[in-house]
């Protein structure tokens, strides 16, 4: 993981999906973006390359609804039932895929 292909991957996902693109912070090791749905609904994307980190929260009205987190070989998931939990995981999913489920989601919450 790097971080010019994390944002190469999220402006690959912003296009496919249709949302807005919005890169908040950016060093040589870090990258904090975020993928618009609406003003207050978004994924945000926090990739750090030196801790082998990797982010992925959906956001509404500042609240994660439910998240995936992975550093340093460990990653676990926030269920959107209980966003505050950690279920640990040996699977690891990219910012597509995560974007994909979090749409489902939203759909059968009818929240889109």
């Amino acid at each position: 993981m790097n971080i010019d292909s994390i944002i190469s991957e999220a402006q690959s996902v912003a296009s496919e999906f249709g949302l807005r693109l919005r890169i908040i912070d950016i060093t040589d090791n870090i990258v904090d973006l975020r993928l618009y749905l609406d003003v207050e609904l978004f994924i945000q994307v926090y990739a750090n390359q030196l801790k082998d980190k990797l982010n992925l929260n959906l956001i509404f009205k500042n609240r994660r609804l439910c998240g995936y987190d992975s550093e340093g070989g460990r990653t676990h998931i926030h269920p959107i039932d209980e966003p505050e939990s950690h279920i640990f995981t040996d699977k690891k999913i990219d910012i597509k895929e995560f974007t994909a489920k979090a749409l489902k989601l939203l759909e059968e919450r009818e929240m889109l």
